[in-house]
């Protein structure tokens, strides 16, 4: 199932998954870890990342009416967990939203190129691509000050070249997501690029 589908337990089993290996993984160089699903799960997991970790954090938070009341322990559990864990291994977790941000930023930028030369081709993977700049959003405001002024010039340049090649569009995710992502901040979930 594509990532901007709805499927809160899945998103609620990623956190959960990824609350458990967080320190390992913040001491390791890498930006993406291995997520085992717990038990018998039916979900396919993806690569463990901050920056997946951190919107999901903030999908499910802001969707948490629509949780049980089970799974809503759960998530709070599981952010209780994710907050210690980056407190206490603050520097680390910084290091590694720095190199996600790198990381994010230029499969974005390089998704961007490809569409402005192909939009046929490139088109419809829009969805399923957007995410990466999502989660690039919510490792920027984790980063804050960290982020060089070279890295925001990168992100605004890719931002300006989305702009010049996407109209506005109804939310390309599925619309019960819509109060997660209010198009006031995440306004690349609004346009859709189009051939020019």
């Amino acid at each position: 199932m594509p990532d901007h589908s709805v499927d809160l337990e899945r998103d609620l089993l990623i956190v959960e998954s990824s609350a458990a290996d967080l320190k390992d993984n913040l001491l390791e160089d890498s930006v993406y870890w291995t997520l085992r699903a717990p038990g018998r799960s039916h979900h396919t997991m993806p690569k463990g990342t901050l920056g997946g970790l951190l919107m999901r954090l903030h999908r499910l938070g802001a969707l948490e009416d629509n949780l049980t009341p089970e799974q809503s322990e759960r998530l709070h559990a599981a952010a209780t967990t994710i907050r210690e864990v980056l407190r206490t291994w603050a520097a680390q977790a910084q290091e590694m939203a720095l190199r996600e941000i790198k990381a994010r930023l230029d499969s974005w930028t390089a998704y961007l190129q490809e569409v402005e030369s192909d939009p046929d081709r490139y088109i419809t993977e829009y969805p399923t691509q957007v995410q990466g700049r999502v989660a690039l959003d919510f490792l920027l405001e984790y980063a804050g000050d960290a982020v060089s002024g070279e890295t925001q010039g990168y992100v605004a340049t890719a931002d300006n070249l989305l702009r010049s090649i996407s109209i506005s569009n109804p939310f390309v995710w599925d619309e019960t997501l819509i109060p997660a992502y209010p198009e006031s901040r995440f306004w690349w979930l609004y346009v859709l690029p189009v051939k020019i």
